[in-house]
């Protein structure tokens, strides 16, 4: 049994989860797995845990190391021609296991009870994710004032992301509960994806087929776009214009009504 350690540039809580199939193809081989991480986005260390890659300052002597894909270089490219275009199977590439690139799975079983407080609410409504880090792939906030007047109208119930007020894993077993989400590309499309939910992905500059592919209980909204994928960064504008800081066209093009019509064809 050897102890395998993941080395990871930076990573949030969907990269982390993106490499679940190769924590657990590790595991299932009856070796131990450790993470190692130089940037923390948020405190991985309960969901590391959690997925079986309890996260360390850096390897030691004996260990094997295995670094996975920067932050990006999962897209298939020049320099990457061969990687399918989505994480996981990106990073299983990349680490040399192929064999790993299986889609991420959460383990309902092994999850806290939810929430108490909000666990009645969640069951009757659709969990939306608001607002990002990264504003450059997040819709606006005149975007959520109008779906939430929209959704209203039609007599859907919806629960903000920030009235959810919980650790991250207690956050996933209560969010589990909600009819269906709506979210970006960023975590809770991946921990709905992992648990099987069904909801719409508003998707910006990254490549809804591959994601699609991905995630097949989800259905990706995205708009045409000469450019697309771009994969833009927050390093830069988007390329049909505006503030780098801006949401890019691709996500401004989509309005509540493509969002609300798409959760009603699930």
């Amino acid at each position: 049994m050897a102890r395998v350690v993941l080395v990871h540039e930076s990573i949030g809580f969907g990269d982390l989860l993106a490499v679940e199939p190769i924590i657990r193809g590790y595991r299932n081989q009856g070796d131990q797995v450790r993470l190692c991480t130089t940037v923390r986005q948020f405190d991985v260390t309960p969901l590391a845990e959690f997925l079986g890659a309890p996260v360390i300052e850096k390897p030691e002597a004996g260990d094997k190391v295995v670094n996975l894909l920067r932050d990006g270089r999962s897209c298939p490219s020049a320099e990457n021609p061969d990687v399918a275009g989505n994480r996981t199977r990106g990073y299983a590439i990349d680490a040399g296991k192929p064999e790993f690139a299986e889609l991420p799975r959460l383990d309902k079983k092994r999850l806290p009870p939810p929430d108490p407080r909000v666990a009645e609410r969640m069951a009757r409504s659709v969990f939306v994710q608001i607002g990002a880090s990264e504003r450059y792939r997040s819709p606006t906030s005149l975007f959520f004032e109008q779906l939430w007047s929209l959704a209203r109208r039609r007599g859907i119930p919806l629960f903000p992301e920030f009235d959810l007020h919980a650790d991250i894993l207690t956050a996933i077993a209560t969010v589990q509960l909600a009819r269906a989400v709506i979210a970006y590309e960023s975590s809770w499309l991946h921990f709905a994806g992992a648990l099987g939910m069904r909801g719409v992905v508003i998707v910006g500059p990254g490549c809804g087929k591959n994601l699609l592919e991905y995630y097949p209980n989800l259905k990706m909204l995205t708009a045409p776009c000469p450019f697309a994928p771009c994969w833009r960064t927050s390093a830069n504008e988007c390329r049909l214009g505006g503030d780098r800081h801006l949401p890019s066209h691709c996500i401004t093009a989509i309005t509540p009504e493509n969002v609300l019509d798409s959760l009603g064809t699930l």
